[in-house]
């Protein structure tokens, strides 16, 4: 109760909203939370990020995603997949990869509720990568050949840019050098 009334102080505050978020996080970070404080946590993300403390950014997001996880709704799952992509854009920090290998099964599935193609398969094409840094090659190539297929059906250069640098990144894994080039090539050209 009292952390409500201490939240719903700063919220009236004049603060501007970088500040706003910033207090709030704090003690959003030690709660669970309903909609409006994962938007709060997602905002003092970004902002964290725009001032490269990455760690920080990481915490606010993580929180997030494990508090949007339980919602109903598709408005919360469009949240809860932005909100892992912003995410994977820097790295989920030292999270244990099975942790990491759930929250993005999770996203996929829910990516596959909203068919959302484009979160469908910049998901996958991380599930990839993560598979393959635990040596589970098989699953990582079924999800790579899945996530490139989807790629063709989208024309969103948010989605594209990150699933060529991707491709580039899966191929050098692999030792295909001629096709990291290519691939590498061809996203510059875009």
């Amino acid at each position: 109760q009292l952390t409500g009334q201490a939240l719903q102080i700063i919220l009236d505050d004049d603060l501007d909203e970088k500040k706003k978020s910033y207090i709030l996080s704090n003690h959003l970070l030690q709660a669970d939370n309903n909609i409006e404080g994962c938007r709060w946590l997602i905002k003092a993300g970004d902002y964290h990020v725009r001032e490269a403390r990455y760690q920080e950014g990481v915490e606010c997001y993580i929180q997030a995603i494990s508090d949007l996880r339980n919602k109903p709704g598709d408005a919360i799952q469009r949240l809860f997949l932005q909100t892992v992509v912003k995410c994977l854009n820097i790295g989920f920090g030292q999270k244990d990869p099975d942790w990491i290998e759930e929250i993005l099964s999770d996203a996929l599935s829910r990516a596959n509720e909203l068919n959302d193609r484009s979160h469908q398969a910049l998901i996958n094409m991380h599930l990839a990568l993560n598979l393959w840094a635990q040596t589970q090659y098989l699953e990582s190539l079924n999800h790579f050949k899945t996530g490139q297929a989807q790629a063709r059906e989208i024309d969103d250069p948010r989605f594209l840019k990150p699933i060529s640098a991707i491709s580039a990144l899966y191929y050098f894994g692999q030792g295909r050098h001629r096709e990291t080039v290519e691939t590498y090539e061809q996203s510059v050209q875009d």
